[in-house]
């Protein structure tokens, strides 16, 4: 086995390890992908799994209100997209040397929150963690069993969870990878200022402008009309009086 290889296994090794967290980082942006269930119910079920078991997931959903059609797609979809995901962040970790970790915290109280590090100007970061804002709730977790399709509540149980919000500092979106993308709001600056009066002015002038040549060649009109010589449309008889009579 080559050095490539090595490398691989060992990567795909440490990717394994890391995705047991990857519901606790990523339960906020899953639900958003979701075509049935209550985002919320689902946010808060997946923040407390521990593993990529595909049951515990086909479960959250069912609690969401999806059926067991729907619950079986969207379990499957959502572990993909968690694996992918720790992926992400294990390469982008590899290149800024910087654990995502630090980014996350609980407390103890009914809910706290800490904002991320704020990127760059004008600045484009796929990076979840830069993007939101996350706290701390409480919340019930119920066992579910399901018995000849129908999905019943049995004992809730007090658990943890951590949701996130995006910053308040930052619009936040998805790509066409569904990737998570935030962008740091700007204000509008001198420049901008400057370059929409310019446009304003030139909006009016250009408004007076076509005001003033339809006028000018209305006057136009009147005059040549004014000055055109009359007709006499009488008719002179073609027998004269003295005939006539």
């Amino acid at each position: 086995m080559d050095f490539v290889q090595i490398f691989t296994a060992l990567f795909a090794i440490i990717a394994t390890s890391r995705a047991n967290n990857c519901y606790v980082q990523y339960s906020a942006s899953l639900p958003g992908y979701s075509t049935c269930g209550k985002p919320g119910t689902i946010d808060d079920c997946l923040s407390q799994l521990q593993d990529l078991n595909e049951r515990d997931v086909n479960r959250c959903y069912i609690i969401a209100g999806c059926s067991v059609d729907e619950a079986e797609d969207e379990a499957k979809f959502a572990i993909q997209r968690c694996r992918q995901l720790s992926i992400n962040e294990l390469k982008r970790r590899d290149t800024t040397g910087i654990d995502s970790d630090d980014h996350i915290t609980t407390a103890d109280g009914d809910s706290s929150t800490e904002d991320a590090p704020s990127a760059n100007a004008s600045s484009v970061d796929i990076s979840r963690t830069a993007c939101f804002t996350t706290s701390t709730k409480y919340i019930d977790v119920c066992d579910v069993h399901t018995t000849g399709g129908h999905a019943e509540t049995a004992t809730c149980t007090k658990a943890k969870s951590l949701s996130s919000t995006c910053a308040g500092n930052r619009i936040c979106t998805t790509n066409a990878k569904r990737e998570d993308i935030c962008m740091e709001k700007q204000g509008m600056g001198i420049e901008g200022v400057v370059v929409g009066t310019i446009f304003g002015a030139a909006i009016i002038v250009g408004f007076f402008y076509i005001f003033f040549t339809c006028f000018r060649a209305s006057k136009k009109q009147k005059i040549i009309a004014s000055k055109a010589p009359s007709t006499d449309t009488s008719c002179t008889p073609l027998i004269p009086k003295e005939l006539a009579t």
